[in-house]
């Protein structure tokens, strides 16, 4: 058993499910690069983008569309141990395809679905309230948000405001968009 260290983003998160398939290993913990030590022995795959976009294609090829997008959406999410239960939904998903999203039975699958349920609704709240400011020609707004909320909102905000420059900062998880 492993723990694996990686970059915090969804490339590395899917180059770590890449190498867990690939190699056989069962990971005990995923960790981002400010994580403190761990006592498992530590994988540290870099990131390869071409592994990465491989296996996103999997899984809509292989599983479907919308379950494909589940599983990006609910990186998003702040579900305690989010990876451990993506990687669980992945394998299912490879191997039994599709229906692993429809049983909603699944403890897995009900807490994925709970955490984007929660994750929405923080994004609805959110784009309803950012209040920007101007500042040298810019609007200027930031949230703290439970979940990675920012990229969402920022197709929201890019769309609504098409002819304004907007900054968006994320407190929370210190990304700008």
């Amino acid at each position: 058993m492993v723990a694996y260290r990686y970059d915090g983003t969804f490339a590395g998160f899917l180059t770590c499910i890449w190498d867990v398939l690939e190699n056989g290993i069962e990971p005990v913990a995923f960790l981002r690069p400010n994580d403190p030590p761990t006592l498992w022995e530590t994988r540290e795959p870099a990131t390869d983008r071409e592994k990465a976009k491989r296996l996103y294609t999997a899984l809509n090829k292989r599983v479907s569309p919308v379950f494909q997008k589940l599983i990006a959406r609910g990186f998003l999410t702040c579900l305690p141990d989010k990876e451990l239960a993506l990687l669980e939904l992945i394998r299912r998903g490879l191997r039994e395809g599709n229906r692993v999203r429809l049983d909603l039975s699944d403890p897995v699958m009900a807490r994925v679905n709970l955490a984007l349920t929660k994750m929405w609704t923080e994004w609805d709240h959110l784009k309803g309230f950012i209040r920007f400011s101007e500042l040298d020609g810019f609007l200027v707004g930031e949230i703290e948000p439970k979940n990675r909320v920012l990229p969402l909102l920022a197709s929201h905000f890019a769309q609504r405001y098409p002819c304004e420059r907007l900054a968006l900062y994320d407190r929370t998880h210190h990304e700008v968009f």
